[in-house]
C-alpha cells in the first residue's frame, strides 16, 4: 500500500521516514511520529534511565529507554534495523539489553 495523500504508510516496509540514533535505525509511519520520536528523546533517556536503575544495573540504558519509546509513539507497526538486519520486536529488547551491558539484577 503507498503512501496516503496525508503521507501515511500503513505498511513500515514501505515507509522512507527513518531515524538512525546510536547506530540503530527506527521506522515511522508518518513524520509527525518521527518529530515526535525526535523531540522526546534526550527528555525521555533521562526519565526512563532514572526508573529502570531502580531495578537493573546497566552500564547504558539509553538504548532500552530509545526502544521505549519507539513503541509507545509508532502506533502502526514495529520496523527497527541494527547493522542491516531487521529486527523483531523480542530481537530489539535482546540487543538494548547486551547494549547496554546487564550486571545484576538489584532487589
Amino acid at each position: 500500500m503507498p503512501v496516503t495523500r496525508y503521507g501515511i504508510y500503513h505498511n513500515l516496509a514501505e515507509s522512507t521516514y527513518s531515524m538512525l540514533v546510536d547506530g540503530i535505525e527506527y521506522f515511522f509511519s508518518s513524520k509527525v511520529y518521527m518529530r515526535k520520536f525526535s523531540d522526546r528523546l534526550s527528555d525521555n533517556r533521562i526519565r526512563y534511565i532514572s526508573k529502570i536503575n531502580k531495578h537493573l544495573s546497566l552500564n547504558n540504558p539509553i538504548y532500552l529507554a530509545d526502544l521505549a519509546l519507539y513503541v509507545a509513539i509508532e502506533k502502526r507497526g514495529f520496523r527497527v534495523v541494527y547493522k542491516g538486519r531487521e529486527l523483531t520486536w523480542q530481537d530489539a529488547n535482546a540487543l538494548a539489553l547486551s547494549l547496554g551491558t546487564l550486571h545484576q539484577q538489584k532487589t
